[in-house]
């Protein structure tokens, strides 16, 4: 055989191995997700294309990243009291909507404080939208955080009651 011929092989065997064990390995890991085949003029080789995939990130994942940390559990309280998470949740009037039953007046304000036109009313049925909304309101209207006064701003027009409502809904949560 021919040198060239030999390395070839050699070439071949050793890339078909590493396909093997990174097949393997991948499998155990979970990470190999596709192959892809190159041909090499005289050499066929195997690559294997490695990407991960994101996982889903879930609404709790999302209000960790956007709402303020001090704000993170009375966030999800008024979540709960508001819709239960449903994001396609309207009012009985039609005004609010979303899984923070977000209405124009809120939308307006976000967008008066980012001195742009950020968000529309379509945005409410979004909820990582919804939940940067929140956080904006709060940050301007609330910069201490405090929990009563956050109750207060999301839903000022709102009894004793509600305030009661989120509070024992933030109790479990926290």
């Amino acid at each position: 055989m021919k040198d060239q011929t030999k390395r070839n092989l050699a070439n071949a065997g050793i890339g078909t191995l590493c396909v093997i064990v990174g097949f393997i390995l991948g499998n155990i890991f979970g990470q190999i997700r596709t192959e892809k085949i190159l041909t090499h003029p005289g050499v066929q080789d195997t690559v294997v294309e490695e990407f991960q995939s994101e996982p889903e990130l879930t609404l709790d994942d999302h209000i960790a990243m956007i709402v303020p940390d001090k704000l993170q559990n009375i966030c999800k309280a008024l979540i709960w009291v508001e819709s239960r998470g449903n994001t396609n949740a309207v009012s009985t009037d039609g005004n609010y909507a979303g899984i923070l039953q977000i209405g124009s007046i809120y939308v307006k304000e976000c967008n008066r404080l980012q001195k742009d036109v950020v968000y529309t009313l379509e945005d409410r049925y979004d909820s990582v939208k919804s939940l940067e909304m929140f956080a904006i309101f709060q940050n301007h209207h609330n910069p201490h955080h405090d929990l009563d006064r956050a109750i207060y701003l999301h839903n000022p027009t709102a009894g004793p009651e509600y305030r009661g409502e989120v509070l024992r809904k933030f109790k479990t949560i926290y």
